[in-house]
């Protein structure tokens, strides 16, 4: 999960970005600390791997974890009732 919100993270990098309010721009400071400390020395290869991933392919990759991290939700939650 770290790994795909880092790879996200990273590839809006050189992109427009809406203007943000003061609290925003913190949160967004420690969401980028926190996932650079989760998935530690991997940091670099990620920054490299979003610089080169085509858009298509990252939206792709963002919906197999999405889906992924759904699936891993689902099974450990509570059991469906129907």
């Amino acid at each position: 999960m770290h790994e795909a919100a880092s790879l996200v993270l990273l590839s809006r990098a050189g992109l427009p970005q809406m203007p943000k309010g003061p609290q925003e721009e913190t949160s967004e400071d420690t969401v980028t600390s926190h996932l650079r400390a989760a998935v530690g020395g991997d940091w670099s290869r990620l920054e490299i791997q979003a610089r080169s991933m085509a858009e298509h392919d990252l939206i792709r990759y963002c919906k197999e974890a999405l889906s992924a991290m759904i699936g891993e939700l689902v099974d450990a939650g509570p059991p469906l009732r129907g």
